[in-house]
């Protein structure tokens, strides 16, 4: 917004409407334009020029203090603080360049052909708005596991817990279905959890807009939990369980890095595998999602006994903003990540490689020269036996 000749903006003024002739002026005229001054009626002292566009709207927040800790990620004109616990961050009102927030993965589904944890909800926000003063970081945790043993061993895990942002919520993952009643369905959540391989067993739903559905079972065969990407794998047949749903990728730190998959399914021969954080299915215990990723756990596929379910990935909260505009946060204690360092761990990773080629090479040309001084020495033992002869 540009003020140019004084005066205060109405109350009720909403930015990027149209006035009338007659609403014009009732304001005083307030001229409404879109990028140039107009070229009509001469602009007179006392008149206010709202000029909307780039220049009007929300102002960007000044951020001037974080709490909890994680890492602090610097390049070009960005820093992204990723709140890997949970903490707050202190603004003027106004936005931020962009904000991810990603709730806890489900826990896998226990016992038998076990369905996998659903992601948390994925939820990815341009011109995210903060309040002035301190907003609330809240990172859940991931979802306990299940064993579904039938009886009195019956112990039911949980979805994830949600993630927070100020007024931004991403909802937690689905646990995954066990094969014992009373736990024979996929939860609902930011995704669905799978079904698991009994008669009946319903994957669960995902949260529209944050994630996706569980994938459904076969005999002896868990579905995948859902990714925030796509929904759980179906499982394809007996015995062979769904892969956990894919996850997203976003470049919010820098880097693409991708986040929210879901855990594959449990089989006692060939469980689903996962990715973006997700944990793959078992044939015993299924596996955890990784903290800090909001996958879903993978589910048990034990043939016996009691197979436990995965513990669903912790939940996140980036947030990118100008470096500009946080020139004064205090980040002690939080780890930093820098375009220089992540540059010179990419060249290591290239040398390292090149060395390892190079290694390779020799190793071949080695075997090619002793197998020929072996051709070679063949040779020359049958020119002695011939000279005998």
């Amino acid at each position: 917004m540009a003020t140019l000749y004084g005066g205060a903006m109405p109350d009720d003024f909403v930015s990027g409407e149209e006035l009338t002739a007659t609403e014009f002026n009732k304001v005083k005229n307030y001229w409404i334009v879109d990028g140039d001054l107009p070229e009509g009626p001469e602009i007179n002292d006392g008149d206010v020029v709202f000029v909307l566009g780039d220049e009007v709207g929300t102002p960007e927040a000044e951020i001037t203090a974080i709490t909890g800790s994680g890492v602090t990620h610097t390049y070009g004109s960005y820093i992204a603080y990723e709140f890997k616990t949970s903490g707050t961050i202190t603004s003027t009102e106004g936005t931020v360049v962009e904000a991810l927030i990603i709730g806890a993965g489900g826990g896998g589904g226990g016992q038998y052909y076990a369905g996998g944890g659903g992601s948390g909800g994925y939820l990815s926000v341009s011109d995210c708005f903060l309040s002035a003063g301190s907003s609330i970081v809240t990172i859940g945790s991931g979802g306990a596991a299940s064993i579904g043993g039938g009886g009195s061993i019956n112990t039911q895990g949980s979805n994830g817990e949600p993630s927070q942002l100020g007024s931004y919520v991403a909802v937690g993952g689905g646990l995954g279905a066990s094969y014992s009643a009373p736990l024979t369905v996929g939860f609902d959540g930011g995704s669905g959890g799978g079904g698991a391989g009994t008669v009946t067993s319903p994957a669960g739903s995902g949260q529209i807009g944050q994630g996706n559905d569980g994938g459904a079972k076969a005999n002896s065969a868990g579905g995948g939990g859902g990714g925030a990407g796509s929904v759980g794998g179906a499982a394809p047949s007996t015995g062979n369980a769904g892969v956990g749903g894919s996850g997203l990728s976003s470049s919010i730190t820098g880097t693409a890095v991708g986040r929210a998959g879901g855990g594959g399914g449990g089989s006692g021969s060939s469980p689903g595998t996962a990715s973006d954080g997700g944990g793959a299915g078992g044939t015993t215990s299924g596996f955890d999602g990784d903290d800090n990723s909001g996958g879903g756990a993978g589910g048990g596929g034990a043939n016996s006994g009691y197979g436990l379910g995965g513990v669903g990935g912790s939940g996140v909260v980036i947030v990118k903003v100008l470096a500009t505009n946080a020139s004064s946060v205090d980040t002690t204690g939080w780890t930093e990540v820098t375009t220089a360092m992540l540059a010179a761990a990419e060249k290591k990773r290239k040398a390292e490689r090149k060395k390892l080629e190079a290694k390779i090479v020799l190793e071949q040309k080695k075997l090619a020269l002793e197998e020929k001084n072996e051709e070679l020495s063949g040779a020359t033992q049958m020119d002695i036996e011939g000279d005998l002869i």
